[in-house]
């Protein structure tokens, strides 16, 4: 159980990375005018310093290992007769990442 404990705390702080990443790519302290096409975030993108933009996007795929690593460990915790349905899910969310 403590593997499956640590996989899952993996998968935390994968989610957590991710959003850092996020927030590092996106977020700006200005203000956000949503028109409906991807202007605004073209504009945000573009204001972004490059450093911050190398940061952001090299977070990515460390989080995404280690949400994979969290999609395993919730599929170790499932018990019982459709167990491989949560690693069937468990592949998929993976895969979708």
């Amino acid at each position: 159980m403590p593997a499956t404990l640590v996989l899952l705390a993996l998968g935390l702080l994968g989610s957590i990375l991710m959003f850092a990443g996020d927030m590092l790519l996106y977020f700006t302290p200005g203000a956000y005018d949503m028109d409906g096409t991807l202007r605004p975030y073209m504009r945000i993108m573009r204001d972004v310093p490059a450093g911050r933009v190398r940061i952001g996007g090299a977070l990515g795929p460390v989080a995404a290992f280690l949400y994979v690593l969290g999609f395993a460990g919730l599929a170790l915790v499932a018990r019982g007769d459709l167990s491989w349905l949560v690693w069937l899910a468990a592949a998929l969310l993976a895969f979708a990442l």
